[in-house]
């Protein structure tokens, strides 16, 4: 195998420990302000970083597909996540619950 696509793939298991790292932080300490919502988009990071490297390693077609496919749902989770943690963490939840 041609050690090209190992280059890319590298970094991006990098960032899917790191994230992964946060998020099991994030969900031991449940207090904090948006702690449960960062571990959820820890998560949501961690499955698209894994299946992308995933989807880049992949030798056929049909597994580079299917890699992509399930990244998807890290891919699409991802902002609705992130904004849910801006409005909790900077305590706007009680005026989204208005609308």
């Amino acid at each position: 195998m041609y050690p090209g696509p190992l280059l890319y793939a590298l970094p991006l298991f990098a960032i899917a420990c790191l994230t992964w790292g946060i998020g099991f932080l994030a969900f031991h300490r449940p207090k904090q302000p948006g702690a449960i919502t960062l571990g959820w988009l820890m998560t949501s990071l961690t499955f698209w970083s894994l299946l992308y490297a995933l989807e880049i390693l992949a030798p056929t077609l049909s597994g580079k597909i299917l890699a992509a496919k399930f990244a998807y749902l890290g891919i699409v989770s991802t902002p609705s996540l992130w904004l849910a943690l801006a409005v909790k963490y900077t305590g706007h939840a009680s005026r989204a619950e208005q609308f």
